[in-house]
């Protein structure tokens, strides 16, 4: 199954991540298989009311970046760029607003944004519980 996964991502880079030199490297590094209950939120560094849990990055020689955000109802992490990584943002529970292409826009559960690297972007909870977020940064910040 591992491998399984291992060819469904080089596949998916194949397609979606040509250009990114930090993808190719996929397979220089091991599998990392982490089970729900083994998931560790933590306080974000540097966001208040936001928990943040590392599953993959430079920390496990990976080339990219792999982490779960959980942000509490009415909190923002405000509008902000990283200049050399494209992030991948994934809702996985509740809704809020995805700051993009200079303005809002709406973002639920099975909602996506792609923001390259140097523009623009933020999040903001609006929902009635926490909101959940699936992040990739390629290359990794953390």
């Amino acid at each position: 199954m591992i491998r399984k996964a291992a060819l469904m991502w080089n596949r998916v880079e194949e397609c979606i991540f040509p250009t990114f030199p930090c993808c190719s490297k996929m397979e220089d590094i091991m599998a990392i298989f982490i089970n729900h209950e083994e998931i560790i939120f933590q306080d974000h560094p540097m966001f208040q009311g936001v928990k943040i849990a590392k599953l993959a990055g430079k920390q496990d020689g990976s080339p990219i970046g792999v982490s779960l955000l959980r942000i509490g109802q009415g909190v923002e992490i405000p509008v902000h760029t990283h200049e050399s990584s494209v992030d991948s943002v994934y809702c996985t529970r509740g809704s809020g607003e995805m700051f993009h292409d200079g303005s809002w826009s709406r973002i639920e559960k099975g909602g996506y944004c792609l923001v390259p690297a140097g523009e623009e972007h933020g999040v903001r909870n609006t929902g009635d519980q926490s909101m959940e977020l699936f992040i990739v940064h390629c290359p990794p910040l953390f």
